[in-house]
This record gives structure tokens, C-alpha cells and sequence, in this order.
């Protein structure tokens, strides 16, 4: 099946210089580019899907926290700082989201 494949390629690209070798040329100072920023963004956005994989996390353990001691939580009456402390994660992942 791969050879099968490389052998049309070969064959499409012997049969394009043929017919128009301008517009092969083309066809091939476009597809340069277009590779390279296909790279670039790639790169940047498996950068930034990271970065928010990593905040939903930290969000996760600070929920599981005030889920795991709901008791000392409402002992101290603290509902309302743990409730800021993820709305605080939850602000900085949509953040990390939007960039």
C-alpha cells in the first residue's frame, strides 16, 4: 500500500512538470509556507492546551480539597474562601483558554 502510494505521487509530480512545470513550481512555493506555519501553530497550541490542562487540575485538587474536608470547612465557616479559591482557578483557565 506504500509503495503504491509513493509510486502515484511520483507519478503525479513527473505527470505535473510535464504539463505546466510553472505551475508545479507554484504549487510547491505554496505548500512551503503553509507547512511551516501548520508547524508553528501546532507547536503553540499544544503549548497552551498544556498550560490549561495543568490549570484544570490545580482547579480539580482545590474542589477535591473542599469536597474531602467538608466538615472543617463548614466548621470554620470558610464555604465562601473556598468558593473565591476556585472561582480564582476557574478565572485563570478561562484566561488560559482565551489566549
Amino acid at each position: 500500500m506504500f509503495v503504491r502510494s509513493v509510486l502515484f505521487i511520483i507519478l503525479v509530480l513527473c505527470l505535473t512538470m510535464y504539463l505546466s512545470p510553472t505551475l508545479t513550481g507554484v504549487t510547491f512555493a505554496a505548500i512551503i509556507p503553509v507547512c511551516i506555519f501548520a508547524i508553528v501553530f501546532s507547536r503553540k497550541i499544544r503549548s497552551l492546551t498544556r498550560t490549561m490542562q495543568d490549570e484544570k487540575a490545580n482547579m480539580s485538587s482545590v474542589a477535591e480539597e473542599s469536597f474531602s474536608n467538608v466538615r472543617t470547612v463548614k466548621a470554620f465557616a470558610n464555604e465562601l474562601q473556598e468558593c473565591a479559591k476556585f472561582a480564582k482557578g476557574n478565572e485563570i483557565t478561562l484566561d488560559v483558554g482565551l489566549t
